[in-house]
Protein backbone atom coordinates (compact mmCIF):
# COMPACT_ATOMS: atom_id res chain seq x y z
CA UNK A 1 0.00 0.00 0.00
CA UNK A 2 1.51 3.57 -1.47
CA UNK A 3 -1.16 6.09 1.07
CA UNK A 4 0.38 7.54 3.92
CA UNK A 5 -2.56 9.68 5.06
CA UNK A 6 -4.32 7.24 7.92
CA UNK A 7 -3.86 9.25 11.29
CA UNK A 8 -4.61 6.21 13.25
CA UNK A 9 -3.81 2.95 11.77
CA UNK A 10 -5.07 1.18 14.58
CA UNK A 11 -9.06 2.65 14.31
CA UNK A 12 -10.54 1.47 11.20
CA UNK A 13 -13.18 3.74 11.21
CA UNK A 14 -10.55 6.35 10.89
CA UNK A 15 -9.28 7.72 7.70
CA UNK A 16 -9.16 10.16 5.68
CA UNK A 17 -12.72 8.95 3.86
CA UNK A 18 -14.21 8.79 7.09
CA UNK A 19 -16.99 10.61 7.92
CA UNK A 20 -16.75 13.80 10.56
CA UNK A 21 -18.73 12.49 13.90
CA UNK A 22 -19.51 13.96 17.43
CA UNK A 23 -16.69 11.70 19.82
CA UNK A 24 -13.97 13.82 20.03
CA UNK A 25 -11.95 11.78 17.63
CA UNK A 26 -10.35 13.58 13.94
CA UNK A 27 -12.14 10.67 12.12
CA UNK A 28 -11.16 11.78 8.85
CA UNK A 29 -8.15 13.02 9.42
CA UNK A 30 -8.32 16.85 8.80
CA UNK A 31 -6.50 17.59 12.14
CA UNK A 32 -10.30 18.82 12.91
CA UNK A 33 -12.27 17.33 15.64
CA UNK A 34 -15.83 17.77 16.13
CA UNK A 35 -17.62 21.22 15.77
CA UNK A 36 -14.27 22.85 14.64
CA UNK A 37 -14.12 20.90 11.25
CA UNK A 38 -17.18 21.84 9.30
CA UNK A 39 -18.02 18.55 7.57
CA UNK A 40 -19.20 17.41 11.25
CA UNK A 41 -21.97 15.26 10.79
CA UNK A 42 -24.11 17.38 13.06
CA UNK A 43 -27.28 15.31 13.86
CA UNK A 44 -24.45 12.79 15.76
CA UNK A 45 -24.56 15.63 18.33
CA UNK A 46 -27.51 17.09 20.27
CA UNK A 47 -29.90 19.45 19.88
CA UNK A 48 -29.53 22.90 21.87
CA UNK A 49 -32.01 25.83 22.22
CA UNK A 50 -31.38 29.44 21.47
CA UNK A 51 -31.34 31.44 24.70
CA UNK A 52 -31.69 34.88 23.40
CA UNK A 53 -32.52 37.08 26.57
CA UNK A 54 -29.67 35.15 28.41
CA UNK A 55 -31.67 33.86 31.47
CA UNK A 56 -30.89 30.19 30.85
CA UNK A 57 -33.91 29.09 29.50
CA UNK A 58 -34.27 27.98 26.05
CA UNK A 59 -36.30 28.77 23.06
CA UNK A 60 -37.71 25.65 22.02
CA UNK A 61 -38.61 26.95 18.21
CA UNK A 62 -34.99 27.86 17.94
CA UNK A 63 -32.72 25.22 17.64
CA UNK A 64 -29.07 24.35 16.04
CA UNK A 65 -27.49 20.45 16.76
CA UNK A 66 -23.87 20.50 17.71
CA UNK A 67 -21.21 18.41 19.48
CA UNK A 68 -20.82 20.70 22.23
CA UNK A 69 -22.93 23.66 23.50
CA UNK A 70 -22.87 26.82 21.47
CA UNK A 71 -22.58 30.58 22.61
CA UNK A 72 -25.89 31.68 22.99
CA UNK A 73 -27.73 28.12 23.62
CA UNK A 74 -28.98 26.06 26.67
CA UNK A 75 -29.62 22.50 26.89
CA UNK A 76 -33.48 23.91 27.88
CA UNK A 77 -36.34 24.86 26.02
CA UNK A 78 -38.72 25.89 28.46
CA UNK A 79 -38.61 29.30 27.66
CA UNK A 80 -42.02 31.37 26.98
CA UNK A 81 -40.81 34.40 26.08
CA UNK A 82 -37.04 34.12 25.22
CA UNK A 83 -36.90 37.93 24.41
CA UNK A 84 -38.20 38.79 28.16
CA UNK A 85 -35.25 38.04 30.30
CA UNK A 86 -37.64 38.44 33.03
CA UNK A 87 -40.21 35.79 31.36
CA UNK A 88 -38.77 32.11 32.53
CA UNK A 89 -39.95 29.22 34.17
CA UNK A 90 -37.87 30.10 37.23
CA UNK A 91 -39.68 33.56 37.90
CA UNK A 92 -42.47 34.22 39.77
CA UNK A 93 -46.13 35.51 38.76
CA UNK A 94 -46.96 39.01 38.88
CA UNK A 95 -50.04 41.08 38.32
CA UNK A 96 -48.77 42.41 34.55
CA UNK A 97 -51.20 40.41 32.01
CA UNK A 98 -48.16 38.41 31.50
CA UNK A 99 -47.59 34.29 32.06
CA UNK A 100 -44.11 35.08 33.72
CA UNK A 101 -43.33 31.76 35.30
CA UNK A 102 -44.30 30.13 31.96
CA UNK A 103 -46.98 27.46 33.13
CA UNK A 104 -49.61 28.41 30.91
CA UNK A 105 -51.78 30.54 33.73
CA UNK A 106 -51.60 34.47 34.14
CA UNK A 107 -52.58 36.25 36.65
CA UNK A 108 -55.12 35.70 38.93
CA UNK A 109 -55.65 32.63 37.31
CA UNK A 110 -51.64 31.38 38.43
CA UNK A 111 -52.56 29.89 42.34
CA UNK A 112 -48.40 30.82 42.67
CA UNK A 113 -49.53 34.43 41.96
CA UNK A 114 -47.63 36.85 44.42
CA UNK A 115 -50.86 38.83 45.02
CA UNK A 116 -48.98 41.81 46.80
CA UNK A 117 -48.27 43.20 43.41
CA UNK A 118 -52.00 43.36 42.52
CA UNK A 119 -54.23 45.82 44.12
CA UNK A 120 -57.13 45.62 47.12
CA UNK A 121 -60.03 45.05 46.94
CA UNK A 122 -63.32 45.27 49.02
CA UNK A 123 -66.20 43.01 49.85
CA UNK A 124 -69.58 44.73 48.82
CA UNK A 125 -71.75 41.91 50.24
CA UNK A 126 -75.35 43.34 49.62
CA UNK A 127 -73.91 44.27 46.22
CA UNK A 128 -74.66 48.40 45.99
CA UNK A 129 -71.33 49.08 44.55
CA UNK A 130 -69.42 50.37 47.54
CA UNK A 131 -67.30 48.31 49.50
CA UNK A 132 -66.71 47.11 53.15
CA UNK A 133 -62.99 48.48 53.96
CA UNK A 134 -62.36 45.66 56.81
CA UNK A 135 -62.83 43.08 54.48
CA UNK A 136 -60.72 42.91 51.49
CA UNK A 137 -58.44 40.81 48.82
CA UNK A 138 -55.47 41.17 47.54
CA UNK A 139 -55.05 39.85 43.65
CA UNK A 140 -54.78 41.64 39.81
CA UNK A 141 -58.06 41.80 39.14
CA UNK A 142 -61.54 42.15 41.15
CA UNK A 143 -63.12 39.06 42.16
CA UNK A 144 -66.88 38.51 42.23
CA UNK A 145 -68.34 40.41 45.22
CA UNK A 146 -65.35 42.58 45.17
CA UNK A 147 -65.26 46.31 44.22
CA UNK A 148 -62.52 49.16 44.17
CA UNK A 149 -64.58 51.17 46.85
CA UNK A 150 -63.99 51.00 50.53
CA UNK A 151 -66.63 53.58 51.77
CA UNK A 152 -69.74 51.40 52.62
CA UNK A 153 -70.48 52.04 56.42
CA UNK A 154 -73.28 49.07 56.42
CA UNK A 155 -72.45 46.55 53.76
CA UNK A 156 -74.90 44.27 55.09
CA UNK A 157 -77.85 46.98 53.91
CA UNK A 158 -78.11 47.68 50.27
CA UNK A 159 -79.78 50.53 51.34
CA UNK A 160 -76.86 52.51 52.90
CA UNK A 161 -74.26 53.63 51.21
CA UNK A 162 -72.46 57.40 50.27
CA UNK A 163 -75.07 57.48 47.60
CA UNK A 164 -77.88 56.93 49.38
CA UNK A 165 -80.45 59.74 50.74
CA UNK A 166 -80.02 60.69 54.52
CA UNK A 167 -83.83 59.39 55.46
CA UNK A 168 -84.29 61.46 59.10
CA UNK A 169 -84.77 59.60 62.11
CA UNK A 170 -84.58 56.12 61.18
CA UNK A 171 -82.10 55.23 63.34
CA UNK A 172 -79.30 54.62 60.50
CA UNK A 173 -76.75 56.63 59.06
CA UNK A 174 -78.25 56.15 55.26
CA UNK A 175 -75.77 58.20 53.25
CA UNK A 176 -72.44 57.12 55.36
CA UNK A 177 -71.17 60.90 56.53
CA UNK A 178 -70.44 59.66 59.95
CA UNK A 179 -73.43 61.25 61.25
CA UNK A 180 -77.56 60.40 61.38
CA UNK A 181 -79.74 62.54 60.37
CA UNK A 182 -77.51 65.31 58.97
CA UNK A 183 -79.41 66.10 55.67
CA UNK A 184 -81.01 69.57 55.34
CA UNK A 185 -84.32 68.40 55.45
CA UNK A 186 -83.84 66.99 59.11
CA UNK A 187 -84.83 69.12 62.25
CA UNK A 188 -84.62 68.65 65.47
CA UNK A 189 -86.04 70.87 68.00
CA UNK A 190 -86.45 70.55 71.97
CA UNK A 191 -88.56 72.70 73.92
CA UNK A 192 -86.59 72.51 77.82
CA UNK A 193 -88.57 75.96 78.78
CA UNK A 194 -92.45 77.13 78.45
CA UNK A 195 -93.03 78.70 74.69
CA UNK A 196 -95.67 80.58 73.24
CA UNK A 197 -97.20 80.80 70.05
CA UNK A 198 -95.32 78.30 68.20
CA UNK A 199 -94.58 77.96 64.79
CA UNK A 200 -92.40 75.15 63.85
CA UNK A 201 -92.09 76.23 60.04
CA UNK A 202 -90.38 79.48 61.79
CA UNK A 203 -88.22 77.03 64.18
CA UNK A 204 -86.73 75.49 61.01
CA UNK A 205 -85.69 78.89 59.18
CA UNK A 206 -89.07 78.96 56.59
CA UNK A 207 -87.52 75.78 54.80
CA UNK A 208 -89.18 76.01 51.52
CA UNK A 209 -88.75 72.07 50.48
CA UNK A 210 -90.38 69.18 52.46
CA UNK A 211 -88.87 68.65 55.98
CA UNK A 212 -88.95 65.87 58.60
CA UNK A 213 -89.11 67.62 62.32
CA UNK A 214 -88.78 65.68 65.37
CA UNK A 215 -90.30 68.03 68.45
CA UNK A 216 -89.78 67.15 71.87
CA UNK A 217 -91.74 69.15 74.67
CA UNK A 218 -89.94 68.22 78.05
CA UNK A 219 -91.78 67.16 81.35
CA UNK A 220 -93.24 70.01 83.03
CA UNK A 221 -92.61 72.13 79.97
CA UNK A 222 -96.10 74.38 78.81
CA UNK A 223 -96.44 75.34 75.12
CA UNK A 224 -99.21 78.03 75.38
CA UNK A 225 -100.90 80.94 73.12
CA UNK A 226 -101.16 84.58 74.19
CA UNK A 227 -104.56 84.64 71.77
CA UNK A 228 -107.16 82.47 71.53
CA UNK A 229 -107.15 83.41 67.84
CA UNK A 230 -103.59 82.19 67.38
CA UNK A 231 -102.92 78.16 68.38
CA UNK A 232 -100.36 77.16 71.46
CA UNK A 233 -98.79 75.86 68.24
CA UNK A 234 -98.98 75.48 64.25
CA UNK A 235 -97.29 74.04 61.66
CA UNK A 236 -98.38 76.77 58.88
CA UNK A 237 -95.93 77.48 55.89
CA UNK A 238 -94.26 73.86 55.62
CA UNK A 239 -94.44 72.71 52.44
CA UNK A 240 -96.73 69.64 51.02
CA UNK A 241 -95.36 66.31 52.27
CA UNK A 242 -93.39 67.41 55.31
CA UNK A 243 -93.86 65.64 58.55
CA UNK A 244 -93.87 66.78 62.37
CA UNK A 245 -93.06 63.96 65.17
CA UNK A 246 -94.12 65.41 68.65
CA UNK A 247 -93.31 63.38 71.84
CA UNK A 248 -95.03 65.49 74.04
CA UNK A 249 -94.09 65.04 77.99
CA UNK A 250 -95.27 68.30 79.19
CA UNK A 251 -98.58 70.17 78.14
CA UNK A 252 -99.33 72.30 75.02
CA UNK A 253 -102.63 74.41 75.71
CA UNK A 254 -104.36 76.80 74.11
CA UNK A 255 -105.71 79.84 75.09
CA UNK A 256 -109.02 80.30 76.87
CA UNK A 257 -111.83 82.28 75.43
CA UNK A 258 -112.68 85.54 77.22
CA UNK A 259 -116.21 85.86 79.18
CA UNK A 260 -119.24 88.01 77.78
CA UNK A 261 -119.34 91.10 79.83
CA UNK A 262 -123.32 90.74 80.31
CA UNK A 263 -126.15 88.63 80.49
CA UNK A 264 -126.86 89.16 76.58
CA UNK A 265 -123.50 89.13 75.27
CA UNK A 266 -121.68 85.55 73.97
CA UNK A 267 -118.54 84.33 75.33
CA UNK A 268 -115.41 84.01 73.24
CA UNK A 269 -114.13 80.78 71.44
CA UNK A 270 -111.38 79.18 73.32
CA UNK A 271 -108.16 78.80 71.16
CA UNK A 272 -106.51 75.59 69.56
CA UNK A 273 -103.63 73.95 71.72
CA UNK A 274 -102.47 72.75 67.77
CA UNK A 275 -103.23 74.05 64.42
CA UNK A 276 -101.95 70.73 61.98
CA UNK A 277 -101.17 71.72 57.85
CA UNK A 278 -99.31 68.91 56.89
CA UNK A 279 -98.76 64.70 58.50
CA UNK A 280 -98.20 65.63 61.97
CA UNK A 281 -97.68 62.56 64.08
CA UNK A 282 -98.39 63.73 68.16
CA UNK A 283 -97.23 61.30 70.67
CA UNK A 284 -99.43 62.05 73.80
CA UNK A 285 -99.08 59.14 76.12
CA UNK A 286 -97.00 61.17 78.85
CA UNK A 287 -97.96 64.69 78.25
CA UNK A 288 -101.16 66.68 77.72
CA UNK A 289 -102.90 68.41 74.74
CA UNK A 290 -105.98 70.49 75.81
CA UNK A 291 -108.00 73.05 74.03
CA UNK A 292 -108.89 76.25 75.66
CA UNK A 293 -111.48 76.88 76.68
CA UNK A 294 -114.66 78.84 75.70
CA UNK A 295 -115.07 82.17 77.78
CA UNK A 296 -118.40 82.47 79.90
CA UNK A 297 -121.24 85.46 80.74
CA UNK A 298 -124.18 84.94 82.08
CA UNK A 299 -125.26 83.30 79.01
CA UNK A 300 -122.41 81.97 77.84
CA UNK A 301 -121.95 80.49 74.24
CA UNK A 302 -118.29 80.76 73.97
CA UNK A 303 -116.96 77.27 72.61
CA UNK A 304 -114.06 75.10 73.81
CA UNK A 305 -110.48 75.06 71.54
CA UNK A 306 -109.80 72.20 69.30
CA UNK A 307 -107.02 69.45 71.12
Amino acid sequence: MTDSTDCDDGSRAVNPAATEVCNSIDDDCDRQIDDADASVDTSTGSTFYRDGDADTYGDASSTTRACSLPSGYVTDSSDCDDGTRAVNPAATEVCNSIDDDCDSLVDDADSSLDASTGSTFYRDSDVDTYGDASNTIQACGAPGGYVTDASDCDDSDGSVSPAATEICFDGLDNDCSGSEDDSSACYVVDFNSDASDVNHWEEAGFPSAAVTMYVTVASGVVIDSTDPSIPALTTDGFASGSTIYIENLGTIHGRGGDGACSSSGDGEDGGDAIEVTVDVELDTSVGGVYGGGGGSGDDPTGGGGAG
